[in-house]
């Protein structure tokens, strides 16, 4: 999976650094910017997303780190190196501005809302595939609780 991750990763770069002139420029909303990034960055790197979504912290800290990148560049929210007293701006205050969630957040919904959908597919194997995960999350639920009330 982790090799998937970092091809889908270098996908999402090589297409940010071919739209580069789009994202930096100054005269361009900030929220045709955000749309943008949406639309044609955001995907690439969730694609399959439902399958790798339990990655590593590391691995994640990259696509997170990843998407800074994309959001600073948009929204121009970067120290420059003429601006040494200016403050920076945390992260929180960049997702905030932009106003869109955080990618491992959107990735748990993108998760959350395939294994919804899953039962609902016309398809023999996904359907055994929908009644395993209820079965061994109602499994796995009651032994924690039996743990739980063993301590």
């Amino acid at each position: 999976m982790h090799n998937h991750i970092d091809t889908q990763l270098k996908k999402a770069q090589t297409a940010f650094r071919a739209l580069s002139n789009l994202f930096h420029n100054k005269y361009l909303n900030h929220k045709a910017k955000i749309i943008c990034y949406l639309l044609l960055i955001r995907p690439i790197i969730t694609y399959a997303s439902p399958i790798w979504w339990n990655c590593s912290a590391s691995t994640m800290e990259k696509i997170r780190k990843f998407e800074r990148v994309c959001l600073r560049s948009s929204l121009h929210m970067y120290r420059r190196y003429d601006s040494v007293n200016k403050p920076y701006f945390s992260n929180n205050a960049l997702y905030n501005r932009a106003g869109i969630p955080r990618i491992d957040n959107h990735i748990i919904k993108l998760t959350r809302d395939y294994m919804a959908n899953l039962a609902s597919i016309n398809n023999n194997y996904m359907s055994e595939f929908a009644s395993f995960v209820r079965s061994s999350a109602i499994n796995t639920a009651a032994t924690v609780k039996k743990r739980l009330t063993e301590i």
